[in-house]
């Protein structure tokens, strides 16, 4: 992220100690997520790594891709809550198969959704862009932060905008190995 766009964020959250998240908030994150090869940035709300809870708002552009993976135990849960936007929520047994898929937005019927530890999932953004507020237990370890499948393309393979696609069009019962 460019200095100049970091210190206009962090002016536009941060008010005698209170983080507020307004449409230019929104908005610059969005221009973040448009200019990043990723097509999603994110905003951290604690302050360090080792803090206990983890709160961080992420801008997604449509075809960033998300690989499937999931959390171990240690981390127990995570909430996603969409704000703008719409997401498709996708979640997979542990050999690709698609077990249930949910829109999430505040124009759908689920705008939020708290998963357990160990479920495989993934995400994809099914609007222009869309942001969301994730909460989880921390502290963030990097190392065991989460176990991306071996079965879907990994981020950056020649092969990830296809299967974004494919998660797109993805519903129940839908196998989504290579």
């Amino acid at each position: 992220m460019d200095v100049d766009l970091a210190a206009r964020l962090a002016y536009l959250f941060q008010e005698n100690d209170m983080r507020i998240l307004n449409d230019q908030f929104r908005d610059a994150l969005y221009r973040q997520a448009d200019a990043s090869p990723r097509l999603r940035a994110h905003e951290r709300l604690h302050e360090k790594s080792q803090d206990p809870v983890q709160r961080i708002v992420v801008g997604l552009r449509r075809g960033t891709y998300i690989p499937p993976h999931k959390h171990p135990a240690g981390q127990d849960w995570e909430l996603f809550q969409v704000v703008d936007g719409d997401i498709k929520l996708l979640i997979f047994n542990d050999e690709g198969m698609v077990k249930q898929t949910l829109r999430l937005g505040p124009d759908n019927d689920t705008f939020a959704v708290q998963m357990p530890p160990n479920t495989v999932h993934s995400m994809v953004c099914m609007s222009d862009h869309a942001l969301f507020i994730e909460v989880k237990q921390g502290p963030y370890r990097e190392e065991d932060a989460k176990l991306v499948m071996r079965w879907a393309p990994s981020e950056g393979d020649e092969q990830a905008a296809d299967y974004v696609k494919r998660l797109e069009e993805a519903a129940t019962g839908n196998a989504l190995t290579r």
